[in-house]
């Protein structure tokens, strides 16, 4: 698996999961070693933490989970209230 498909891979699980994923589950997923694996979310995080994104990966409880960035959750609330039934914004959003 190259780098840019480990990447891919890690970011599709992380978006699906429900909760944090942990190094341990991430590397077991792919079947690739645990350096491979952190080496390759660390640019993943990295890459989504520039400003132009409206989402970030965060290190949270044991493990990774994404997550709207802060200066984006006014419009993500007014949004989902826009919506007709309302929804309710899970903790990540």
């Amino acid at each position: 698996m190259t780098n840019e498909e480990r990447k891919a891979a890690l970011e599709a699980i992380i978006y699906a999961a429900d909760e944090p994923a942990t190094i341990d589950q991430l590397s077991a997923a792919l079947g690739e070693e645990k350096l491979a694996v952190q080496s390759a979310l660390d640019e993943l995080v990295a890459g989504y933490a520039v400003e132009e994104r409206g989402v970030e990966i965060r290190a949270v409880a044991g493990g990774y989970k994404m997550y709207t960035k802060p200066q984006h959750h006014d419009v993500v609330r007014r949004f989902i209230k826009s919506l007709r039934p309302p929804l309710r914004l899970s903790m990540p959003a």
